[in-house]
């Protein structure tokens, strides 16, 4: 369902993320960090339990994490799937608001018209190609639905892969990303490179006066950790409709889910876990950096899922939101272990996080694991 107002399926994951390049997610100029640096990295202010005063501890926005992931699968489903026309083929075929967004985009930017537009991808910086839901008016539905095509089988226009995901306007997304710390024992000693850069004349090749300035940046071998929640993953990806008779459409539709997962590479079910998996992967192989100057080698990370929560099917949906929906005044162990039998554990190694920061379930997840890996190697040191 596009509408995900029941849970039929739920991920929980915890990742890690290992910075191989300096990444800079920057603080904006009207956030007054404590350091003396022209361009500080970003940081949350973090308050003591029972003190006025709080820490400043660095991190990683989820919304940088978010963007970053997102930018990842666009490019990656642009790659490997066809367009549908360009802009100039369609353009005389929209009227109202949108042939004039066209109009405007077309005349100020050279090479417009030989943009590729696609069904399974919208460009969501362009208002006349993004997903809306439900579009604004009669010339963005006519374009969503009839000219790219992004058509449900009822008729209505049905959100491209990306915003089924990540979401769109008026259309919440069902990936929830919380914010990357690093471990509760390096969180107050995790040290910043300062760098400090200036400006070239572009045409004298000198250096610019006046243009020396610093920025701060997190180095190279950093680790942070954060969790990601995404409701019905298991639900496969909702595939637009071709023809005009909705039965016709579902009898196609074996075949065309066949199609898409031999062209992504998708080994299981065309599902939305699938599609952020690829996201993660592509981010963590350096096709998209993260934050600022990726330009310039700045951004590069890779990232490893250590855990999950999973589960898949409705029955195991209402058994895992029974379990969390009882009393904490209930022994607290009781609920984590009848939670084990969802748990997907792949690493070993999690480290203590700052339990301020990180909400019960994800403390909950990183406990089971760690403690699935001791008892792993007490039973291999006891074989």
């Amino acid at each position: 369902m596009l509408w995900y107002e029941r849970l039929s399926s739920l991920v929980v994951a915890l990742y890690e993320l290992r910075t191989v390049s300096h990444v800079r997610v920057g603080s904006g100029e009207n956030v007054k960090l404590p350091t003396p640096i022209d361009n500080p990295q970003t940081r949350i202010l973090r308050l003591e339990p029972g003190k006025a005063e709080g820490k400043w501890i660095v991190y990683i926005p989820a919304s940088s994490l978010h963007g970053v992931l997102r930018s990842a699968l666009e490019d990656y489903l642009r790659t490997q799937l066809d367009a549908i026309s360009t802009v100039g083929s369609v353009k005389n075929s929209c009227s109202g608001s949108v042939k004039s967004s066209i109009d405007k985009y077309s005349s100020s930017i050279p090479g417009f018209d030989e943009l590729p537009l696609y069904r399974e991808v919208c460009y969501t910086t362009l208002l006349f190609d993004n997903c809306q839901v439900p579009p604004p008016d009669k010339d963005k539905e006519h374009y969503l639905v009839n000219v790219v095509r992004r058509r449900s089988h009822s008729g209505h226009h049905l959100p491209c892969f990306v915003c089924q995901l990540f979401g769109a306007a008026g259309l919440r997304g069902r990936v929830r990303i919380l914010n990357a710390y690093p471990s509760k024992e390096t969180m107050e000693t995790l040290p910043l490179d300062v760098i400090t850069r200036v400006g070239i004349n572009r045409v004298t090749g000198a250096a610019e006066e006046g243009r020396l300035f610093d920025l701060e940046a997190i180095p190279p071998g950093a680790v942070f950790y954060f969790f990601v929640v995404i409701n019905n993953a298991c639900e496969n990806v909702k595939l637009h409709c071709d023809a005009q008779d909705p039965q016709k459409c579902r009898e196609e539709e074996e075949e065309r889910r066949k199609h898409y997962k031999e062209r992504l590479g998708v080994d299981r079910d065309l599902n939305y876990i699938a599609l952020f998996e690829k996201s993660i992967e592509l981010v963590s192989k350096g096709l998209v950096p993260i934050g600022a100057h990726g330009t310039v080698g700045f951004g590069n990370v890779e990232i490893a899922e250590l855990a999950r929560f999973e589960v898949c099917g409705e029955e195991g949906a209402r058994k895992f939101t029974r379990i969390l929906a009882k009393r904490m005044d209930s022994k607290e162990s009781e609920i984590k272990s009848e939670l084990r039998e969802f748990l997907r554990s792949r690493r070993a190694e999690i480290p203590e996080f700052d339990p301020n920061l990180y909400p019960w379930l994800a403390r909950a997840l990183a406990e089971l694991a760690r403690s699935k890996a001791a008892e792993s190697q007490q039973g291999g040191a006891g074989g």
